[in-house]
């Protein structure tokens, strides 16, 4: 049955997750989105932080939509990408980073952030790439902080790891919609994402042993909205309750939808419809 549980507010930023289910930590603290707009949160309140060199009018043909940001313990700006390139906290773009990877800056959720488990230094960048083409990839990107990139052995701004560019997760046609749940009370975590054309989520496990490319398949008994054509059936946003047992799905076009999440297993079920006339986004 489906727990009416609360739903964290996503917003018009791409989902930023990395120590899920930490609610005291400051991984979260620095969002950085388009037209050169970032916000910090560590005093407790938004400050408005300039600099970001990510604008609009730098996309042709389309809006920054896709970004994540992630920060160190105390709250302090590690790195941020908008799914083509990576920034380091100078706002300066990695030296293996620079339109390096293959994303697309046009997907709401087309970027997503997370620690390796096991690992002090590195973090997973998972990007989404030809949204609303006929096939979209998952892929993955290992950042280090421990290498210097633009600053030096003694103090490294951080830089993608040479060969783990681009790993491949899986060739299928998938939609925009993509977030990271943790599993269980483990470091471990699930990416989640949706089928835009099937009654499927996918979610694939992420362990110290690495990203699992077979992922757990969920099929749902219905599949009750009807889409316009691709690419409109991508569009859209997930977002997971605080406890981590529970999906929301907004879409480009009417109607959103709740879902139970186990976060033990990576199984999605009960869809439940919340009749919404108007872009629920």
């Amino acid at each position: 049955m489906m727990k009416k549980t609360g739903l964290l507010s996503v917003g018009m930023i791409a989902l930023i997750l990395s120590a899920m289910g930490q609610s005291t930590s400051r991984y979260n603290d620095n969002w950085v989105f388009t037209n050169y707009n970032a916000l910090k949160f560590t005093s407790g309140s938004p400050i408005e932080v300039t600099g970001s060199p990510l604008n609009n009018a730098s996309y042709p043909g389309g809006s920054l939509e896709a970004n994540s940001a992630i920060s160190d313990g105390n709250g302090d700006l590690l790195f941020y990408s908008d799914g083509v390139s990576v920034f380091d906290s100078t706002n300066t773009a990695m030296p293996n980073g620079t339109s390096n990877l293959n994303g697309d800056y046009s997907a709401t959720s087309g970027v997503v952030i997370a620690h390796v488990p096991g690992s002090c230094s590195k973090y997973y960048i998972f990007h989404l790439s030809n949204i609303g083409q006929t096939i979209d990839n998952l892929y993955y990107t290992v950042v280090d902080m421990a290498l210097p990139g633009n600053g030096t052995l003694p103090s490294p701004l951080g830089d993608i790891v040479t060969g783990q560019a681009n790993m491949l997760i899986t060739l299928d046609t998938l939609s925009e919609k993509m977030l990271a749940i943790q599993k269980g009370v483990t470091e471990d975590y699930w990416i989640v994402v949706r089928s835009p054309l099937k009654a499927e989520f996918y979610a694939f496990e992420v362990t110290s042993a690495g990203v699992n490319t077979t992922p757990v398949v969920s099929t749902l008994s219905s599949f009750t909205y009807t889409y316009p054509t691709v690419p409109f059936p991508s569009s859209g946003w997930l977002a997971v309750s605080p406890q981590n047992d529970a999906i929301a799905e907004a879409n480009i076009v009417a109607n959103a939808y709740l879902y139970d999440f186990d976060n033990s297993t990576g199984s999605v079920s009960n869809q439940d419809t919340l009749a919404i006339s108007t872009f629920p986004i």
